[in-house]
């Protein structure tokens, strides 16, 4: 991808707001919250332009992971290029069906007990059975912290 020109360095920096520690994006947004900028005759995703013109290409094969887990943040220093599974072990939030509010816990109603799984690399992983809800969430950061390279939320707040 070739750089910017000066016009579409300005009419891409005027869509973003950089009062905050985020530098969030303004414009069009698509459905996962991710900024959308019309480049090279496409709608391009605006974190990927803002890394690459800030940063550089990242390698074939690697996704931009934002370090800050908001979508709409183009500040080069949120982000990082990793694999897809690396990306992947950066998650944050829960699923729509998690009551626990701990992710990779759920009640299990047959045992009467709370359920712990942890997903690496398209697998799950079994942790345990708990009755206590705060075991169950902490054997998953365990967990998490041992099979996963990149999971920074659980090494920050264990």
């Amino acid at each position: 991808m070739r750089e910017f020109t000066p016009s579409t360095f300005k009419r891409f920096w005027s869509k973003v707001d950089k009062a905050g520690p985020c530098w969030l994006w303004t414009s069009s947004l698509d459905r996962s919250g991710y900024g959308q900028f019309f480049y090279e005759g496409k709608a391009r995703s605006a974190h990927r332009l803002s890394y690459t013109q800030s940063v550089g290409e990242p390698e074939p094969g690697l996704v931009i992971d934002h370090l800050c887990h908001t979508p709409s943040c183009v500040k080069p220093s949120h982000m990082r290029a990793v694999t897809q599974l690396l990306n992947q072990e950066n998650r944050r939030g829960l699923p729509v069906n998690n009551v626990s509010g701990y992710r990779g816990v759920y009640w299990h109603k047959q045992r009467q007990k709370w359920r712990a799984n942890v997903g690496h690399a398209g697998m799950k992983h079994h942790v345990g059975y708990f009755g206590d809800l705060e075991e169950a969430a902490a054997a998953v950061v365990q967990a998490r912290n041992s099979l996963h390279q990149n999971n920074d939320l659980d090494r920050l707040h264990p």
